[in-house]
């Protein structure tokens, strides 16, 4: 089964621009004198792209040259997905279903996310040890 979920990704950009305006009267013998106005204008700008998340198959690719691996796993709890990489576990997303709340924790060189409801849990754990090594427990 392939997963399909999508993870957001916002880029908010904020730029400050000086504004000047002069305004002068027609020269003539009773001319007003000349007018000048500064301000700022401030205009903000939000992007947001959506990447896919990794399917359950997994994906291996390239980071910092360095081996990773993306993969998402479906639980009875929610879905997780997970960047494997020597030295540089990553979580990626935890969706839980409904009536599930996520946790992820994030020990030494390993993910953990916990999906807990309704009387039970599913857990995964993932690390890397020589490649990616993962384990789903449900109880």
């Amino acid at each position: 089964m392939q997963h399909s979920s999508l993870v957001a990704t916002t880029t908010t950009t904020t730029t400050t621009t000086a504004v000047t305006t002069t305004t002068a009267a027609v020269p003539t013998p009773a001319s007003r004198p000349t007018t000048t106005t500064t301000g700022i204008t401030t205009t903000t700008t939000t992007t947001t792209a959506t990447q896919p998340l990794p399917s359950e198959e997994g994906t291996w690719t390239e980071i910092d040259g360095k081996p990773a691996y993306l993969r998402s796993f479906t639980t009875q709890g929610g879905v997780a997905s997970v960047r494997f990489s020597p030295g540089a576990m990553q979580p990626i997303s935890a969706t839980p279903r409904q009536g599930y709340a996520a946790s992820v924790e994030l020990p030494a060189d390993a993910v953990v996310v916990v999906f807990t409801g309704s009387g039970r849990t599913s857990r995964l754990e993932a690390s890397w040890h020589d490649g990616p090594v993962w384990r789903v427990l449900e109880s």
